[in-house]
């Protein structure tokens, strides 16, 4: 899920995997020091393959930041970021256009999905109707009854899994447009309170290290 969402903000703000913060961190820099797993870090490399040999502030780059870290999947994003640029290589607009096309596949599946419910819910229906009729007119033998019966049942089990199907579809797209939003919130607010901080502290704010513990010293440490 945590994918989808980056690849979500990435095709709603393009630009946000090419901008660096006021640290000259870009947010694979984020990504590499705050454990983010091997799939958000091969979205944010597609989106800009740029990214493996830039350096943030003191001089560090998403490589150094990964090494340093205690995250599970470490191997994994070790081995991207150690890829050649051009293995990410496509242009910004194919990304965008190939994102696009995932979101498209998985609206039309849910379309399908609801119709075909639709059309079983409607055949289904006609075999009420067709048991009805069979009962009042009594012209088909137990067996007959019983056989639609079966064929009834089978179509309101498998309306059944359609209709559990399209409602996980839905709660999956609910689910990223809300955590699209929350994300998007955040960036805001964060980006508000750098700047608060950064008027009210003035120089010696700018010297702070975010991705270090306070227990450290204030010098710039390089990787």
């Amino acid at each position: 899920m945590a994918v989808q969402v980056v690849e979500s903000l990435i095709v709603c703000h393009y630009r946000a995997a090419r901008t660096p913060d006021s640290y000259n961190l870009l947010p694979i820099h984020w990504a590499c020091a705050q454990n983010a797993n091997v799939g958000i870090v091969e979205s944010l490399l597609r989106a800009n393959p740029d990214a493996l040999d830039h350096k943030d502030k003191w001089g560090r780059t998403p490589l150094a930041l990964a090494e340093a870290s205690t995250n599970p999947e470490k191997d994994g994003v070790l081995t991207a970021l150690k890829r050649e640029p051009s293995y990410w290589t496509t242009t910004l607009v194919e990304e965008i256009d190939n994102l696009k096309k995932k979101v498209e596949r998985s609206s039309n599946e849910e379309n399908k999905i609801s119709s075909k419910v639709e059309d079983l819910q409607r055949e289904n229906a006609m075999l009420k109707e067709q048991v009805v009729d069979i009962t009042s007119r009594n012209k088909y033998s137990d067996e007959d009854i019983s056989k639609v019966n079966d064929e009834n049942s089978a179509l309101a089990t498998e309306i059944g899994d359609l209709k559990k199907k399209l409602n996980e579809f839905t709660f999956i797209f609910r689910g990223m447009e809300e955590q699209r939003k929350a994300l998007i919130k955040i960036t805001k607010d964060m980006e508000t309170s750098l700047q608060q901080a950064v008027d009210v502290a003035g120089d010696d704010y700018l010297e702070w290290d975010p991705l270090r513990s306070s227990s450290e010293k204030s010098e710039p440490r390089y990787s």
